[in-house]
């Protein structure tokens, strides 16, 4: 089934849409912005989010090994980081998605690191022009969100909860 929202001031319909466990798919305007957050949470499956984490974990282990002082002096002292087992695996599995759910991580990436939820729409869009420019040429960058992904997931769930 697509991705598609039917917005609709038919209150009626919200209503039997959603207790017939079709919620997702339909919702009045002023749910738009917790309805639009509910389904790009279902955008991704669990599965990658919780892969990606992992192995941005594993990323940030090894930064922390190579660079105790949690700074390199210049790029080249990253080498062994780009190098390492952990950073290559988190490439190839990064590379591998659709464009549009690398858009989603790199976005989680942010909310997770800088931003409110509010500005959500904002990131998703940004986030979705930036992976455009195709991951081999913002590899480095696009990685160097991933250990954000699961605060930024967090703040979202919370923020669809609480709606």
């Amino acid at each position: 089934m697509s991705r598609g929202l039917l917005v609709t001031s038919d209150e009626k319909l919200v209503r039997k849409a959603q207790a017939n466990d079709l919620g997702r798919f339909v919702s009045a305007p002023e749910q738009l912005d917790s309805t639009m957050r509910a389904a790009d949470l279902a955008a991704i499956p669990e599965s990658t989010i919780v892969d990606v984490a992992r192995l941005a974990e594993l990323v940030d282990v090894t930064r922390d090994a190579l660079h105790p002082s949690g700074r390199a002096s210049k790029l080249t002292d990253l080498e062994p980081l780009f190098t390492s087992p952990a950073y290559l695996r988190l490439g190839q599995v990064l590379g591998k998605l659709p464009e549009e759910d690398l858009g989603y991580l790199v976005a989680l990436g942010w909310l997770g690191r800088l931003y409110e939820v509010d500005d959500w729409p904002r990131l998703v869009i940004q986030a979705r022009q930036l992976v455009s420019e195709g991951f081999g040429k913002q590899r480095i960058y696009i990685i160097a969100q991933m250990p954000y992904v699961r605060d930024g997931l967090l703040k979202l769930r919370s923020s669809v909860s609480e709606a």
